[in-house]
């Protein structure tokens, strides 16, 4: 064999051996993330359903990229570890397995709109990425009237309309 043609194969293996799956990697993760709508004042469940796609087991980390600052209540770990930083560290998560964490947000009384969160998975050779947005729908009550009964509302205005009379009469009757 020629230097030449074993130096090509010298480098076709390299190459080869380079591209080549370990095992414990993956091929792939995917990941969503879903949520309702909520009330102020309510709280919030947001969760991340995270795939092996792959073929092998792999280990992975689930990171809450954005939120809104409102305090975790909850988590649920699915196998996973919560690290305070927002993060969950899985040792493994099995070939077409699913871990889905969860956090439940306290939203607090004076929210409103939408909020988004944002979240990414890698196992360190691909990286996934997904958002969903938290509806903080409008508080039920129409105002501080709302939560007046209107038998009382309805003789505050009785009882003012007699005052009135009374001026009317007595003080510009004069």
């Amino acid at each position: 064999m020629s230097e030449r043609a074993l130096r090509l194969v010298l480098v076709a293996l390299a190459v080869g051996a380079v591209a080549a799956p370990v095992a414990g990697q993956s091929d792939g993760l995917t990941i969503s993330a879903t949520t309702d709508s909520v009330e102020p004042g309510g709280g919030v469940v947001v969760t991340f359903e995270t795939t092996n796609t792959g073929d092998d087991p792999t280990a992975a980390i689930v990171n809450v990229t954005a939120r809104p600052a409102w305090s975790v209540a909850n988590h649920s770990d699915a196998g996973g570890l919560w690290r305070d930083s927002g993060e969950w560290l899985f040792q493994t998560i099995d070939a077409g397995e699913t871990a889905t964490p969860a956090l439940r947000l306290s939203v607090p009384a004076d929210a409103s709109g939408e909020y988004t969160v944002a979240a990414t998975v890698t196992d360190g050779d691909s990286t996934a990425s997904t958002e969903t947005t938290i509806q903080v729908a409008e508080s039920a009550g129409g105002g501080a009237l709302a939560d007046v009964p209107l038998t009382t509302l309805g003789l505050a205005v009785a009882v003012l309309g007699v005052i009135v009379l009374l001026w009317v009469l007595f003080v510009e009757g004069r």
